[in-house]
């Protein structure tokens, strides 16, 4: 069996540069993990397989806005495989929009084991009808969310922190004050979408809110 990649993001610039140039971005740090390949400033530390991407304390802005696509160039970070995104705390590691960003943070399409550790995300922003403004997880998929803040993301439609279509565990994490604009169905903090699963271990879903004429007030926390 081969050894899984470690990544570790060296600058807090939210580049892709298909000429490396030295730096590693957290963007172009999942999508050498997405591919399998350094890609950018990025080199992995061992073979790539089940992958680490390390993001450092500090905080680092999405700024790339542009249409939401799938592999990770504008817009959200798209995780397309096994993959850990692991930060240094909730505390101490921020992936957030910036100003005027419009677009979620985190997008996991494929993989059967991502875990998101000790990270905060805030700051997604999806307009449009569009759910999930933190995190947004496909069909097919088993994501942990451990010792991390999901926090301050709005969307449109249902789903302001995270849309749940898989396998989901939170695990001693939080998911606070994320807000729907127009939500039909609500939850303001998670939306668990019909078949998937939710397991909540020590965690927190507070100070969430539904807005909108069919879900006002309905489902905030999830």
């Amino acid at each position: 069996a081969r050894l899984a990649a470690v990544i570790d993001v060296s600058t807090s610039t939210d580049e892709f540069n298909t000429t490396p140039n030295g730096q590693c971005s957290v963007r172009e740090a999942i999508r050498s993990a997405n591919d399998n390949a350094d890609f950018g400033g990025c080199t992995g530390t061992g073979a790539y397989n089940n992958d680490t991407v390390r993001v450092p304390i500090g905080t680092f802005a999405l700024t790339r806005a542009g249409i939401d696509e799938d592999f990770g160039s504008t817009a959200d970070l798209d995780i397309r495989g096994n993959l850990t995104l692991q930060g240094a705390g909730s505390t101490q590691t921020s992936i957030v929009g910036a100003a005027g960003y419009s677009g979620r943070i985190i997008h996991v399409l494929l993989g059967n084991s991502v875990l998101i550790r000790d990270l905060r995300l805030r700051g997604g922003d999806v307009p449009n009808g569009r759910a999930g403004g933190g995190v947004r997880i496909e069909p097919g998929t088993t994501v942990t969310i451990l010792r991390t803040s999901v926090a301050l993301n709005t969307s449109d439609g249902s789903a302001g922190g995270i849309l749940n279509r898989a396998n989901l565990t939170l695990d001693t994490s939080v998911v606070d004050g994320n807000v729907t604009l127009n939500a039909t169905q609500g939850g303001g903090g998670v939306f668990n979408a019909g078949g998937a699963t939710l397991t909540v271990i020590d965690s927190r879903v507070i100070g969430n809110t539904t807005t909108g004429t069919d879900a006002n007030g309905s489902g905030a926390g999830i």
